[in-house]
């Protein structure tokens, strides 16, 4: 995944080490918001290697919730978004790779902060402090950013490698969305002490385990 500098004005040099450090960075920082969430709920934290891998705890609580009937399974997570983090990165990496002074490079590469954001703090929003509400809101916002990086991409950097980067967190988010919406209506949130906000629509929801 090595990139091909395409200038020398100030920007390049980025390489896929620089993303696998970056990646690091990005869990011990999921790690370590999970662990101070978990904390002020009074729960156990897990350790690092079950944040990082996921653990039994997180899917025992997404598996306790009430569910729409495409909601996806709780194993396909970590496979998931592996593949969605390679491919941003790659992008987030060609992008950096670009001339400073490019339209839309800056505006590309503030949007994927904000995607990496929503995705580092999750788990301590979601699965940390137990509120659904926050997990749709995470995931809505990591969509809009998404969607708004794929519009920059094609429109303004007018590059089709960096907008297919994007091309498999989108669906993703899109269902995940979905999901984490329905999620939020149809269950108990215990941080905010709130809802459920609706019934489950008949013949949508998943069976119970």
């Amino acid at each position: 995944m090595r990139m091909t500098p395409t200038h020398t004005d100030g920007a390049g040099g980025w390489r896929w080490y620089h993303g696998a450090i970056f990646y690091a960075g990005v869990q011990l920082l999921s790690f370590g918001l999970g662990k101070l969430a978990q904390r002020s709920k009074g729960a156990s934290s897990p350790k690092l290697g079950e944040s990082i891998a996921g653990n039994a705890a997180n899917d025992d609580f997404y598996n306790r919730l009430t569910q729409p009937i495409f909601a996806p399974p709780a194993w396909s997570f970590a496979p998931v978004w592996t593949l969605n983090n390679v491919l941003c990165l790659w992008g987030l990496l060609r992008s950096l790779n670009m001339p400073v002074g490019r339209p839309g490079r800056a505006a590309f590469i503030g949007l994927q902060g904000v995607v990496w954001v929503s995705f580092a703090s999750f788990n301590a929003l979601y699965f940390g402090l137990r509120s659904p509400i926050n997990g749709a809101a995470s995931t809505l916002l990591g969509l809009l950013a998404t969607v708004a990086s794929i519009y920059v991409a094609v429109f303004r950097l007018r590059d089709r490698r960096v907008a297919l980067s994007q091309s498999t967190i989108l669906p993703w988010l899109v269902l995940a969305s979905a999901t984490a919406t329905t999620v939020a209506a149809w269950n108990h949130d215990e941080y905010y002490e709130a809802g459920p906000f609706s019934a489950p629509v008949p013949g949508w929801a998943k069976a119970a385990d």
